[in-house]
């Protein structure tokens, strides 16, 4: 069946809308919905506590490392940061196998994978969530705000630790 240029544009663009709605329902909608309908769950502040916090760049916080003797190497940015307030975006994992806690690894991408490799040392952050609070896991983004200490030395440490957090579904 030969189409008229009319014909062929009207379809043409009928294809277009469709594409774009797809486009639409696959990547924007679920998108904006979570940003729009973010959950209220036990334990979570529903905004930022009050300070001047600084952001950490997970592109710095990854540069760093530990020796074979446990001297650990951090960043000079970040070490310039320790007992300052900061805050981090980042997805939760288990400290244990618990599922409510009060102390948390934070990792930029999310790490439940079967298939996913684990984190190093540098890729994570430990929170210490202010007062002992028990928070629930959540595979919602969270934001963590509080003081910064980086590693000492001493044999089993987390690199970088955020004490006193107050966590925030972001």
């Amino acid at each position: 069946m030969v189409l008229t240029h009319k014909q062929r544009r009207r379809r043409d663009t009928m294809i277009g809308l469709v594409f774009t709605a797809v486009l639409l329902g696959v990547f924007v909608v679920p998108a904006v919905l979570k940003a729009v309908v973010a959950p209220k769950l036990p334990g979570f502040a529903t905004k930022a506590p009050a300070g001047a916090y600084t952001d950490l760049d997970w592109k710095i916080l990854t540069k760093g490392d530990v020796t074979t003797d446990d001297k650990p190497l951090i960043p000079a940015p970040i070490k310039a940061l320790n007992g300052k307030l900061v805050s981090v975006r980042a997805s939760m994992i288990p400290f244990h196998s618990d599922t409510t806690s009060s102390r948390w690894y934070l990792a930029e991408k999310p790490r439940m994978c079967y298939f996913c490799s684990p984190p190093g040392i540098a890729e994570v952050v430990e929170v210490d969530v202010a007062g002992g609070k028990q928070v629930p896991i959540t595979d919602w983004s969270v934001r963590a705000y509080g003081k910064l200490k980086v590693a000492t030395g001493k044999r089993g440490e987390a690199l970088y630790t955020i004490e006193d957090a107050v966590l925030v579904i972001s």
